[in-house]
């Protein structure tokens, strides 16, 4: 898969994927109307086991409780998020990461997903939000979102390797 990379280069490699993974989150997020911030850091327990960097997407609001007058409405054209949101904003980092890695099949990233979660491969904030209940659609509705959007998820990354 990766080959053979010098540390470094799994140091770099690893940044860039969570780099991909937290910005999908923010990008979902940012659609729906939830303003938020992407933190990466370095792990000091970076290793053979363990991820060189922890990243993590900080959300501010939550998009069902904004109130808006219907005057500001009529003139944004403001809707409501689908009730689904968050299992939306959740998948979101997996699908960019697929996405990433050459992967634009819908039903592959679903099927990638659900092995990932049985698996206990994605994080335990990812699975909550997600929760039980998601649906292959969704992932599509996802995907869709990213591609639309890629070239600013690879903006962002770029900026900060």
């Amino acid at each position: 898969m990766l080959g053979k990379l010098t540390k470094k280069q799994l140091i770099q490699h690893d940044k860039k994927q969570v780099l991909f993974h937290e910005q999908g989150h923010s990008i979902v997020a940012s659609y729906f109307g939830v303003f938020g911030k992407v933190n990466l850091s370095r792990n000091p327990l970076g290793g053979i086991e363990e991820k060189f960097w922890i990243g993590s997407y900080t959300m501010y609001n939550d998009p069902t409780e904004v109130e808006l007058p219907d005057e500001v409405k009529a003139v944004i054209k403001y809707m409501l998020p689908p009730k689904n949101w968050k299992a939306l904003i959740g998948m979101a980092g997996f699908v960019a990461e697929q996405i990433a890695n050459g992967e634009t099949d819908g039903n592959e990233i679903s099927s990638s997903l659900e092995d990932a979660i049985e698996m206990e491969e994605i994080s335990r904030t990812d699975c909550a939000m997600i929760g039980e209940d998601w649906e292959w659609g969704d992932v599509e509705s996802v995907l869709k979102i990213l591609l639309d959007r890629w070239d600013t998820v690879e903006r962002f990354v770029n900026y900060h390797l």
